[in-house]
């Protein structure tokens, strides 16, 4: 969610997150007819393809690319914003401030 907070989304997030969600899975219904996480690995990449560009026809939650950009931040920094992740990629984790524990693990 540190991201919203840099782009001044309004809170509470969750209402942010749950209306991306729902037009997501209902523009995925919509084009594909099932949704999202039915869609076989390619239908999903082409549907979040098409996100990341534009608001689809129909859509309804917060702006497509804004909402598939704060979805990938998010789903990279949990995977590598730990040390666990930086080491995955074969580099020194470096932070300000070392947490207290491996989270991840």
């Amino acid at each position: 969610m540190l991201i919203l907070k840099y782009l001044r989304v309004e809170r509470p997030f969750t209402d942010f997150y749950a209306a991306g969600l729902a037009a997501l899975d209902a523009h995925a219904a919509a084009a594909m007819g099932k949704p999202l996480l039915e869609l076989a690995p390619e239908q999903q990449s082409e549907i979040t393809g098409r996100i990341a560009q534009s608001n689809p026809d129909g859509w309804t939650g917060p702006p497509a690319p804004l909402f598939y950009f704060a979805v990938r931040n998010d789903a990279l920094d949990v995977v590598y914003g730990t040390v666990k992740g930086i080491e995955s990629l074969g580099l020194p984790y470096m932070a300000h401030i070392q947490p207290p524990s491996r989270w991840g693990e």
